[in-house]
């Protein structure tokens, strides 16, 4: 790995391991997600859920 490409992922690596970073970046790319949660909790409704299984999906 050369230098400049460490550099960058010591970059990356900082900034998506802070959570206030990540979701700021996640908000200006992708909004408020208002309709994913929206299908997310319609989808619950109709199949009567009582739990989700959520891996490595976010900060919380």
């Amino acid at each position: 790995m050369k230098f400049k490409d460490f550099k960058n992922y010591i970059f990356l690596h900082t900034f998506v391991n802070k959570p206030i970073y990540f979701n700021s970046l996640r908000y200006l790319v992708t909004g408020s997600q208002k309709s994913l949660k929206d299908f997310v909790r319609n989808t619950l409704k109709t199949y009567h859920c009582r739990s989700v299984l959520d891996i490595c999906c976010g900060t919380g």
